[in-house]
């Protein structure tokens, strides 16, 4: 069925002359097949069909044979199927742009796609249509749905009728004794504000079922009684508001979608009996609580979505039940609290917590349950990191984002377990002092301390960072740096030191950086460069020393180094600057010399 899918949008595509039809012949499988594109309106393809060889029966006539002659004749196979698509149906070029329905044999049309045309109703012809498959009215303006002329078309499976302008399905008479085979239902995209009850009670097989995109504000009692077999249901884009007991008896059902509704509140009544649901969608909405026990009997749910709602805590133990959930997003709320033991009982691998107001602090048991490879906490009011906070988490963890937040106090075990950690992020916060351990981070290659109040980082921290390629330590309140202070950063390439109120520089301050590739040092109270200063900064190609307090570089600073490319002293107090020493050595072809 996917390959029909396929192969009809590909038909469909194919270029028409306006109110002509193509007659297209198919790899016969068991039967001979073609397809019938047209454009503007169906014609009849009659003249097609006596001229298809595939349904040819060739008939010997031997009357003549004593003259060894005799005359070819044949007749034409009825059991064909037809794939019909009509484009840009006009109702003001035909009134029926449809007739020629009646001079095609009713039980060789398989599929029949009408769309980009402006029918405003189903034409009765295609009732007629009885071993019709699958039913495609895209793109019109269809105003009303009969699903009771549905009920005996007993061969169709597929009902796509969405992007019109549907604001009624008229009831189907429960008395009726037949059911239809129809197993997907899209009537996305319209203008539906009601669902009728029992209008589905006639379609037991139904597994598939696309309502989003309407503006149904309510689910009743019966709206979906009868669908004993659904197993996706989609409501997104409504103004639905509360769920209710609507949708307990969905057994069966794998994936809901209640995205972009008006849901308040979820309780563990409304999805209780969901006991095969692996999917749920209910991200923006105006979610505001969620009960401790609401998902306990979906042990089965895989990735559940509660992001862009107004959630404020995440309980402890809520998806405690939850054995085969490893997808949840959280993000976009007003999440202040995530309780211990949120996570407890899952294994989740993918976690979204971005953009939230998480406060207090990060504790060993806050993501209990949670392998992700990321986890982004910027934007809170976390103000601290407690002992082993993110151990459980352990190897699988490879960034780490805890910018922007209020954080004054980290753990010396803060970190511990992290060995996969390549990425962290610290910028923007309260930190006036750094000395955690850093034993367990050999896989960082990314270090953002930037815009904090820090006035000492313990070089200890540095010495099992073997793997930092940036360190980032701008806009904060360093003042001084002492002697091998970043030994251990042997594969360091990017230092930013910028905007400090650095004042004093140690001999052999950057001894061990021999990988080191951009230096920014502007912006800082440094008023003198010193001989040998970077001495061993054979890689150095960047150095930005401009809008600082300098007055003197010795004339034996850059000894040591090869590779100088950019050189930014401008916007200091320097009265002598000797650089012709260095040129023939550097790489430098402009040289700007500003002063205030």
């Amino acid at each position: 069925m996917m390959f029909l899918h396929f192969m009809i949008i590909l038909l469909a595509a194919l270029p028409c002359i306006c109110g002509e039809c193509h007659f297209i012949p198919l790899p016969k499988l068991e039967k001979c097949r073609a397809a019938l594109n047209c454009s503007i309106t169906l014609t009849d393809p009659s003249s097609d069909l006596d001229s298809w060889t595939c349904i040819r029966r060739q008939e010997i006539n031997y009357n003549y044979y004593y003259r060894n002659n005799y005359d070819n004749s044949y007749t034409l196979d009825t059991n064909y199927e037809l794939y019909i698509t009509l484009q840009g149906a006009d109702i003001n070029t035909s009134e029926d742009p449809l007739y020629a329905l009646n001079s095609i044999r009713t039980s060789n049309v398989k599929t029949l796609s009408i769309m980009e045309g402006n029918l405003v109703s189903v034409s009765p012809d295609i009732y007629k249509l009885s071993m019709l498959e699958e039913l495609v009215i895209v793109n019109n303006m269809v105003e009303k749905l009969n699903l009771a002329k549905l009920v005996f078309m007993s061969s169709l499976t597929t009902l796509n009728m969405s992007r019109n302008l549907i604001s009624t399905i008229e009831s189907v008479d429960f008395q009726i004794e037949a059911s239809g085979g129809i197993h997907t239902v899209d009537l996305s995209y319209n203008q539906l504000e009601t669902i009728p009850d029992n209008c589905f009670l006639k379609f037991p097989r139904l597994l598939y079922l696309d309502l989003s995109h309407n503006s149904i504000k309510k689910i009743e009692l019966l709206t979906f009684e009868g669908m004993r077999s659904i197993e996706t249901l989609l409501l997104s884009y409504n103004e639905i508001k509360n769920m209710g007991l609507n949708f307990v008896r969905f057994i069966n059902l794998k994936k809901l979608e209640l995205d972009h509704n008006e849901l308040t509140s979820l309780s563990e009544e409304s999805v209780k009996n969901l006991i095969n649901l692996e999917h749920l969608n209910l991200s923006s909405n105006q979610l505001r609580t969620i009960q401790e026990n609401s998902f306990r009997g979906l042990q089965k749910l895989q990735e559940i979505d509660l992001s862009n709602n107004q959630i404020k805590t995440v309980q402890a133990h809520l998806f405690q039940s939850n054995i085969n959930l490893h997808t949840v997003y959280f993000s976009n709320n007003y999440i202040e609290n995530i309780q211990d033991g949120a996570f407890d009982g899952t294994n989740i691998t993918e976690l979204s917590i971005k953009g939230n107001c998480i406060v207090g602090t990060i504790n060993s048991n806050t993501f209990l349950g949670v392998h992700v490879d990321s986890i982004d906490l910027s934007g809170g009011k976390i103000t601290t990191i407690g002992d082993e906070a993110f151990s459980n988490v352990g190897g699988e963890l490879t960034s780490l984002n805890l910018s922007r937040n209020s954080i004054e106090i980290m753990a010396k075990s803060c970190f511990k377990n992290l060995t996969a950690l390549s990425k962290l992020d610290l910028s923007n916060n309260d930190l006036v002092e750094i000395d955690f351990d850093s034993r367990d981070l050999k896989m960082l290659e990314e270090l953002y301390l930037k815009q904090n109040k820090i006035k000492k980082v313990h070089n200890i921290v540095f010495r099992d960072l073997e793997s930092l390629l940036t360190l980032d330590l701008s806009e904060n309140a360093v003042q001084e740096l002492q002697e091998n202070y970043f030994e251990g950063l042997k594969n360091l390439e990017t230092l930013l030191l910028n905007n400090n109120e650095l004042h004093f520089l140690a001999p052999n301050v950057f001894k061990g950086l021999e990988n080191l590739n951009k230096l920014d040092m502007s912006q800082t109270r440094i008023m003198s460069i010193n001989n040998l200063l970077f001495e061993g900064l054979v890689s150095l190609e960047i150095l930005n020393i401009s809008r600082s307090q300098l007055k003197t570089i010795e004339f034996g600073a850059f000894d040591g180094t090869s590779w100088i490319k950019i050189l930014d002293v401008s916007y200091n107090e320097l009265e002598n600057f000797t650089i012709w020493k260095y040129r023939e050595r550097f790489l430098i072809t402009c040289i700007s010399q500003k002063y205030p």
